[in-house]
């Protein structure tokens, strides 16, 4: 498979297909066009607090390229990605007749005034819900009804909620290694290199880790989806590889996504596209390396509009304002509409019409129960904080625990916070009567119109929004009052 050959290029030991960091090949010598490339500019960015664990980083954009849009001058492995993907269906059959956005959701919404008085301008708020009412699993003949309001009709930004690709496409790509013979596992130690020769340094130790103190992508991902943690996403991205990750994801047919920068770090765009070189330990067997590489892959403009937001942003670097919209093109996308069927995929991966991700049962397994457990009950790594509570990181469960217990709601979800954009994206069941339903919902607040500057409406407009999101949902979905 395409995907396959690609993911395992990289690896030393099997020989090398990209770029390795320090070549003299040109970064800007290919452009990569997923299914739904437009053809616009991107452009430049700077930096903003995300809702990550660890010390507060700060998430950086970097500098865009500029495509001119379509396929022109993509590689022919590209343009196979892209035609794979496009063969893939973009909705399930749940996807209901005609253009018009559901009235059942409307009306549900309109019904709490936290979420009415945002749907007097949902332009303003960027205000967008999708909602996927689900027939209980194992159900003679699954069912799936779509309900959305305002959905990919502008740009948002997904901070930490696009998280969850990363972590798919590292467990594909482990088990890409698996399959051609290596003894890799979840819990093969890693090191992190930088360097050459002598001045070489590699980073192998996680104190975090209470299984052997070593870093490893299965505690990576737990971080990742228990917290949020921006260091673990960061090395799953620098493990998978900047061209890699986002071809792997259009091979599977999430065509909008757009991964251009780590968590937080350097804004330029090359520094972005470069990752280290990352070893892979196995106690018995061969090591595997995969080099240091720079990214050829230029990312083309999204279909996403209204992609420059606000009055004026703060430049880290100039560390002054500048009076103009922040331009979210070099940042990175992901459609509402893809994070929903990310969703589905995982975790009702029997629904008709649903990507099919390619994990393993066992490694599909071990992400859910990271998306689920509350970072409390975690016996590794163990946080003590109650601050660190799953409430926190599952945004709409406030709200519908009351009207109905904690005990009785299956939540996995990866939400997301940066830039006055607030996310959740779940799946969410009835575990005493099975109903179930996947919600992909964002809203953005910012009343001073500056990005960057910390100065969001959290907690006076989203959270409360998202709150109110819960509760309407549980009572008219999970509690069977509106359905």
């Amino acid at each position: 498979m395409a995907w396959r050959r690609t993911l395992l290029g990289s690896v030393v030991v099997l020989g090398c297909s990209g770029s390795p960091a320090g070549t003299a090949s040109s970064p800007e010598s290919a452009e990569g066009a997923p299914p739904g490339a437009a053809s616009a500019d991107a452009a430049n960015h700077e930096a903003n607090q995300e809702d990550g664990h660890e010390d507060g980083s700060q998430e950086v954009g970097g500098e865009g390229e500029r495509a001119d849009g379509g396929r022109v001058g993509a590689t022919d492995e590209v343009e196979a990605l892209a035609d794979a993907a496009d063969e893939l269906p973009i909705t399930g059959p749940w996807a209901p007749p005609g253009d018009g956005d559901s009235t059942w959701l409307e009306d549900a919404l309109r019904s709490h005034r936290d979420i009415a008085r945002l749907m007097k301008d949902p332009t303003r708020y960027r205000f967008q819900v999708l909602v996927t009412v689900l027939s209980p699993k194992g159900a003679p003949s699954p069912k799936a009804i779509e309900h959305r309001y305002r959905v990919d009709v502008e740009y948002v930004y997904p901070a930490s909620a696009i998280k969850t690709f990363a972590s798919v496409a590292a467990l594909r790509r482990l088990d890409a290694l698996r399959q051609e013979g290596h003894a890799v596992g979840l819990d093969t130690p890693l090191a992190y290199c930088e360097g050459n020769g002598r001045r070489k340094r590699c980073k192998t130790t996680d104190g975090s880790n209470l299984e052997g103190g070593t870093i490893t992508l299965g505690h990576e991902i737990r971080k990742m989806q228990l917290v949020s943690n921006n260091v673990s996403f960061n090395r799953l991205y620098e493990f998978v590889g900047h061209r890699e990750i986002n071809e792997d994801m259009w091979s599977l047919g999430f065509g909008s996504l757009r991964i251009h920068h780590r968590m937080y770090g350097v804004q330029d765009p090359l520094v972005q596209r470069t990752t280290p070189e990352v070893q892979l330990r196995p106690l018995e067997g061969e090591r595997v390396v995969v080099p240091a590489r720079v990214s050829e892959l230029k990312l083309p403009p999204t279909e996403a509009t209204d992609m420059k937001i606000g009055v004026g942003y703060i430049d880290d670097e100039l560390r002054a304002r500048v009076d103009e919209p922040l331009d979210f093109s070099g940042k990175n996308y992901v459609s509402i509409r893809d994070l929903h069927r990310l969703t589905l995929a995982l975790n009702r991966p029997e629904l008709p019409g649903v990507p099919d991700l390619g994990l393993l049962a066992s490694d599909r397994e071990f992400l859910l129960r990271a998306m689920v457990e509350d970072p409390l009950a975690s016996t590794n790594p163990v946080y003590t904080d109650p601050h660190d509570s799953g409430l926190r990181y599952h945004a709409m469960i406030n709200g519908m625990t009351r009207v109905m217990p904690l005990a009785r709601i299956y939540y996995a979800g990866k939400a997301g916070r940066a830039y006055g954009f607030l996310l959740d994206n779940a799946y969410v069941e009835d575990t005493e009567s099975g109903r179930a339903m996947a919600v992909t919902l964002v809203a953005y607040a910012n009343d001073n119109g500056v990005l960057n500057d910390n100065k969001y409406e959290y907690d006076e407009v989203t959270r409360p929004l998202v709150k109110a999101m819960g509760e309407v949902l549980a009572r008219a979905v999970l509690l069977g009052e509106g359905t």
